[in-house]
């Protein structure tokens, strides 16, 4: 064996051990966690952590934490635990953070945080390893992307849904996602209403669409874009382009809550197939303006249940339409939604 590959060796059975030693200390912090976190805390630090996981703000939460460790080194974990389970969305921010400002206990940091949200564990431990290196936004996202196993906000490049329509992220960044999507347009039977006799009937028709998100802090900006196939000449194959904005806010350990305000514009065909008739032709423009209002309460670690609120109002010609019932220019929806 060369001395080179002694060298090698060497330094891959130091390496080993070293991440042994981690491993055993960790588990031992671990274990001993659990009744270190029912230790009760001040009323004062429980306050704040109870006070500032109200808001998505991981910089706050960070700041919070940080402050707490310092007024009460000997409680680390107590405080990691409380912190990371009210907040399990940036426990990995969280515990980055904490671990950069407190290098020294970055191994207790790391146990506390995975006890409290252990499908992020690996990506705890990846981001608290070296501390000296610094925790940054990129580095977390990087660690994530390392570990696709991992739950979490901020974990994949792609991301595809399956439900009323398919969408896949071909951007995405922490705070600005976009992608492609495909959608389905019901269409509406003629039959259903007199109001709208001596209309045709508009056919399902699939629709092709580009969407993006921006978020900062507690605040959402959104647009979606939607064209219509056009198989045939029954369905609307037309434009519409959505835009909302929403804040959101945290209500409780396990509750949120959205609300926003939304407007739609429709071009000429999609106007023209749905809202003329007779001798009234619509034309493109806005075709509602509305509110919403969305609580999530989650029911366990993968299940959600949510409440959700809507209301639109009809505007210009699609207000106008001779199809338009007139004490219906206002649209209600509400539901409950288990997922």
């Amino acid at each position: 064996m060369t001395a080179d590959s002694r060298r090698a060796v060497g330094t891959a059975m130091v390496t080993a051990m070293m991440r042994g030693l981690a491993i055993l200390v960790m588990l031992a912090v671990a274990l001993a966690g659990a009744a270190v976190a029912a230790t009760p805390l001040p009323a004062e630090i429980e306050a704040r952590i109870a006070s500032v996981t109200q808001s998505p703000n991981p910089d706050a939460i960070s700041a919070a934490v940080i402050e707490a460790i310092e007024a009460r080194p000997d409680q680390v974990e107590a405080i990691v635990v409380r912190t990371a389970r009210a907040a399990p969305a940036y426990s990995v921010r969280i515990a980055g953070d904490a671990a950069r400002a407190f290098p020294a206990f970055a191994p207790r940091i790391a146990a506390a945080a995975s006890t409290a949200t252990p499908e992020q564990a690996q990506v705890i431990v990846k981001v608290t390893s070296d501390p000296a290196v610094g925790v940054s936004r990129s580095s977390v996202t990087r660690a994530v992307e390392a570990t696709p196993a991992v739950d979490t906000l901020e974990r994949s490049d792609w991301k595809a849904r399956l439900a009323l329509g398919v969408g896949a992220h071909f951007y995405r960044t922490p705070n600005m996602p976009g992608g492609v999507r495909l959608t389905v347009d019901n269409g509406r039977d003629n039959d259903l209403d007199r109001l709208l006799a001596g209309t045709r009937t508009v056919d399902p028709e699939l629709e092709l669409g580009l969407y993006f998100e921006f978020y900062s802090g507690p605040w959402n900006l959104g647009a979606d874009i939607r064209q219509g196939v056009g198989l045939d000449d029954n369905r609307h194959e037309g434009f519409l382009g959505e835009l909302h904005v929403a804040y959101a806010a945290r209500i409780g350990r396990v509750e949120r809550i959205f609300a926003g305000v939304t407007t739609t514009y429709a071009g000429p065909s999609y106007m023209r197939t749905y809202f003329n008739s007779g001798a009234f032709n619509a034309n493109e423009g806005l075709r509602d303006v509305g509110v919403f209002l969305t609580v999530e309460h989650d029911l366990s670690r993968h299940i959600f249940a949510r409440l959700v609120g809507r209301g639109q109002r009809l505007l210009f010609d699609a207000a106008d339409s001779p199809v338009t019932d007139k004490d219906s220019k206002n649209q209600f929806y509400a539901a409950i939604q288990l997922g």
